[in-house]
């Protein structure tokens, strides 16, 4: 996270941020991780914006981060961690036509509407809208398939008409590991980044993505 703004420049008005998902378990310091964000989120509200990914849902907290959370400080503070990342948003639209949200979509119809109006304070659910978009990834074959390991796979063609129902461009997602820090699929619609090369020990390439807005 520090390299990201020694690197790319710190969170300021000229340098705003969108972390998109999974900033809680991906190394040794998930609380310093969240506590950075939240920091630089107070300094300047609109330089750092977050989404919420798969691993910031209670479930998947308290077998990996809980831990580490009440070691360095108590069972009180990790309740409000939990409270925190439930009011997270699910997607941002940047300039009208760039759709960020951490996995993916699981339906050609969905709507933007559909996602804002999921009420913040929630768990997902097993078939919940809200489950659903948080596991989801690209597929190469058209259509929606249920895959039991990765959750939804959307084809080319879903990405085109979820596009295009919204009036946007581009979707950028995050969610998968990625050779080379980055991917894109589907024509050209859909780009996975991933920014955590060195995840659980791991060693790779990581990116991030610059946008002239």
């Amino acid at each position: 996270l520090l390299h990201i703004f020694q690197v790319n420049g710190w969170p300021s008005p000229q340098h705003i941020y969108i972390f998109n998902g999974d900033f809680m378990d991906k190394g040794k310091n998930s609380t310093e991780n969240l506590v950075t964000l939240i920091v630089f989120k107070l300094y300047c509200p609109e330089c750092i914006h977050i989404t919420r990914g798969n691993h910031e849902i209670k479930s998947n907290l308290d077998m990996k981060v809980k831990g580490e959370v009440t070691e360095r400080y108590d069972d009180e503070i990790y309740e409000y961690i939990l409270d925190f990342i439930q009011e997270i948003p699910v997607a941002i639209i940047i300039g009208e036509k760039i759709f960020v949200m951490h996995a993916g979509i699981n339906s050609p119809d969905l709507m933007y509407e559909d996602i804002k109006n999921i009420t913040s304070q929630i768990e997902p659910i097993e078939g919940s809208l809200l489950d659903d978009l948080l596991w989801a990834d690209p597929g190469d074959e058209d259509g929606i398939e249920d895959d039991p390991t990765r959750g939804w796979l959307f084809g080319p063609d879903v990405s085109k008409s979820f596009l295009e129902r919204n009036g946007l461009d581009l979707m950028v997602r995050g969610h998968e590991t990625v050779v080379g820090g980055n991917r894109m699929d589907h024509n050209g619609t859909v780009l996975t980044i991933w920014s955590a090369p060195h995840k659980e020990g791991e060693f790779g390439k990581g990116s991030y993505l610059n946008i002239d807005a």
